[in-house]
């Protein structure tokens, strides 16, 4: 969360910088874990 102190102009330039994502949608485990979390069904591999 942004300071109370901070400028409005802050959070524009902020919004213009690209967003890293923190965990690729090609990832299989964390995917498995939310869909774990969000109580869908686990397609297991043989």
């Amino acid at each position: 969360a942004p300071a109370k102190g901070k400028p409005v102009k802050d959070e524009a330039e902020e919004e213009e910088q690209p967003r890293f994502e923190i965990a690729s949608k090609n990832d299989y485990q964390l995917n498995q874990a939310l869909n774990l979390l969000k109580g869908l069904q686990i397609m297991q591999s043989k």
